[in-house]
């Protein structure tokens, strides 16, 4: 049975799994700003743990998929190139055979009748 967990535990749980600081144990300090009224508990830490910027993640992801790219594209040109000699040996070895067969029998068909 699964039960529910209010918004603040369910905060506090995430942050504990994926290894943020708790957000609920940093103290609280009135000032005139802020009035003792605290914001909703964020996973503290998280942004400096981020320490790439968006344009870098952009780039490390188009980087790697542009080598995954070149990668699967270079298997695909090999793998052709293997089927390619397959089946040039397919050719060399049935066809050609069968077509010297086809003539032998036919000199043989006109020499019999």
């Amino acid at each position: 049975m699964s039960e529910k967990m209010a918004p603040a535990q369910l905060h506090f749980s995430f942050c504990r799994r994926f290894h943020f600081p708790d957000p609920l144990s940093k103290p609280v300090t009135v000032s005139r700003f802020n009035s003792g009224m605290d914001a909703p508990p964020t996973c503290a830490g998280r942004a400096e743990n981020m320490q790439l910027s968006i344009r870098s993640r952009l780039i490390y992801t188009i980087a790697f998929m542009a080598s995954l790219l070149l990668v699967i594209g270079a298997i695909g040109i090999f793998s052709l190139a293997a089927m390619n000699h397959s089946l040039r040996s397919v050719y060399e070895d049935r066809v050609v055979p069968l077509q010297q067969l086809k003539v032998i029998a036919d000199h043989y068909a006109v020499s019999v009748i």
